[in-house]
């Protein structure tokens, strides 16, 4: 039987994705592609010990929308199944890299699309209530607009 832990990453209450452990030692970052996050490389990224032993991803912080203050930004700071370009990104660049991982997809696409269904749900809302300026909302519907149809959270 195949396991998988998670440890869920939050914005202002609200999860946006997983640290997967999988079973054989492997650790995952599901994560929501709806985000342009210039800093999201591993030198950005914390580091706990709950058991004293286990490392984990800390919860998620410090989450921005760089297109707001970097015109034109299009790139992850990560390749994903040997791509960067975040309007390339699609549920298959997940399957693919999960296949690469040696990681069955089945236990990667539920998690991915809950997050998804969620960030669907939520971020409308938080879009009206979140302290943020008009330019940056619209920066983000823009991102959203360009995302692969697999991950667009408005259908408008």
């Amino acid at each position: 039987m195949t396991s998988l832990s998670l440890l869920e990453l939050t914005l202002h209450g609200h999860k946006v994705g997983h640290l997967a452990g999988y079973k054989n030692g492997k650790n995952l970052l599901l994560f929501s592609p709806e985000f342009i996050q210039d800093k999201a490389r591993p030198t950005y990224w914390s580091l706990i010990y709950q058991d004293h032993f286990t490392p984990r991803l800390a919860p998620a912080y410090d989450i921005l929308c760089t297109q707001a203050f970097m015109a034109n930004e299009q790139t992850l700071a990560l390749n994903l199944a040997k791509n960067k370009h975040w309007y390339r990104i699609s549920l298959e660049s997940f399957e693919a890299w999960a296949k690469k991982a040696d990681i069955p997809w089945r236990l990667i696409q539920p998690h991915l699309k809950s997050t998804l269904e969620k960030a669907k749900t939520l971020w409308p809302k938080a879009l009206d209530e979140l302290p943020m300026q008009k330019q940056q909302k619209e920066t983000l519907i823009k991102h959203w607009k360009n995302l692969h149809p697999d991950f667009r959270l408005l259908n408008k």
